[in-house]
């Protein structure tokens, strides 16, 4: 048995395996659903969509529903049972209230969110604003 698992160990399966996996992330984006239709959806979207394969936006807000905001359709949150999505991305600066919500009313665990870097929200970069980098130089 040992003699089998050693060579299972070798260098080049061990390549092999690497390489495999690295395809696999290379070729397989999450299906999201994004939660939140705000300025941390719009900063977002314009600096990092192609991360996801974004399927569509969706919101508490009946009034958004059925439309498109920046070509994504927005969908009822009561209707994501029938979507094929692997991820709730969470685009809002209220993400626990979020995660309470989407559990209680329409039964969708945590384990089912992501939160994307807090950097992935801002629009610009770090110190890029006149007044925030002087503060930070004081």
């Amino acid at each position: 048995m040992w003699k089998c698992f050693n060579s299972f160990l070798s260098i080049d399966n061990f390549y092999y395996w690497k390489q495999s996996k690295d395809i696999l992330k290379i070729n397989h984006k999450l299906k999201v659903v994004i939660f939140g239709t705000g300025w941390a959806f719009n900063n977002y979207i314009e600096h990092y969509r192609d991360e996801h394969d974004v399927v569509g936006v969706t919101d508490w807000d009946y009034a958004k529903h059925g439309n498109k905001i920046k070509g994504i359709p927005v969908l009822n949150p009561y209707n994501l049972g029938s979507i094929d999505f692997d991820k709730i991305l969470i685009c809002s600066t209220y993400i626990k209230e979020i995660k309470e919500q989407l559990e209680q009313k329409i039964q969708i665990s945590e384990d089912m969110t992501l939160v994307p870097y807090k950097y992935q929200f801002k629009s610009g970069k770090p110190f890029e604003d006149a007044a925030t980098r002087s503060f930070a130089l004081e």
